[in-house]
């Protein structure tokens, strides 16, 4: 079925939507827990454990891992290139993908390790996930060791990385709408034969 892997990217997104943290990012009035910042640990936010990032993150890179069929980048270039899918929709999804992408190729506030810039804040969630949260990239994992044991600048890396989790679950909700479009467009259509 065409729709399959729209509804289980929907699904995943409807599963973030869920979780205690993306319920927590809604209202982000973080605080900090100098006591665990005191004690290196980079999540260091009252109300966010390190349990509710590893749910976020393990749930969130499917949305951005080929392997599933359902990514963003198989729905764009498995879906929304079929010649049954209306113009108007086919735009609106690439107009959100073009969101996604200039957000993660827009620099954040967080220096770079190791050169004279900040990184991106697709560099920076690269680092997290396949550095330490959900991966052990031999690559990444020095990088993601260096900027989460700073103490209090490890703390600032986990508020940008909710930062960037929010912006970025609020982008997947505008996907999910226009797949929820496209699944009753291919629903619609198939009615009609």
């Amino acid at each position: 079925m065409k729709e399959d892997p729209l509804i289980r990217f929907n699904e995943r997104v409807e599963r973030l939507e869920r979780s205690s943290l993306a319920r927590r990012m809604s209202d982000p009035q973080y605080t900090l827990d100098y006591d665990r910042m005191i004690r290196r640990q980079w999540i260091s936010m009252n109300g966010v454990t390190e349990d509710d990032v590893d749910a976020v993150v393990l749930n969130f890179r499917l949305l951005i891992q080929d392997g599933d069929g359902f990514s963003i980048r198989s729905l764009a270039e498995s879906v929304y290139v079929r010649d049954d899918v209306p113009d108007s929709l086919q735009n609106d999804f690439f107009a959100v993908r073009k969101r996604w992408l200039q957000f993660l190729e827009t620099v954040s506030v967080i220096k770079h390790g190791y050169e004279n810039r900040n990184y991106s804040n697709g560099e920076l969630l690269d680092i997290l996930i396949y550095g330490g949260i959900a991966h052990s990239n031999p690559a990444k994992v020095d990088h993601f060791r260096d900027i989460t044991t700073r103490g209090a600048f490890s703390s600032f890396v986990c508020g940008w990385l909710l930062h960037i989790l929010r912006e970025l679950l609020g982008l997947a909700k505008d996907m999910r709408e226009v797949n929820a479009a496209l699944i009753g467009h291919f629903e619609a259509a198939r009615k009609a034969i």
